[in-house]
């Protein structure tokens, strides 16, 4: 994950071009609940 936009504001995740679903939907409910805390 990294940082871009002109004030920061923009969140790019880097992820593996092959990644299963369960993987992806774990690493994306983490992101989205460290979001909503926030």
């Amino acid at each position: 994950m990294i940082t871009a936009g002109t004030y920061g504001n923009v969140i790019r995740t880097l992820m593996p071009l092959i990644i299963d679903d369960h993987t992806l939907a774990e690493g994306l409910s983490i992101l989205l609940n460290a979001l909503k805390k926030a």
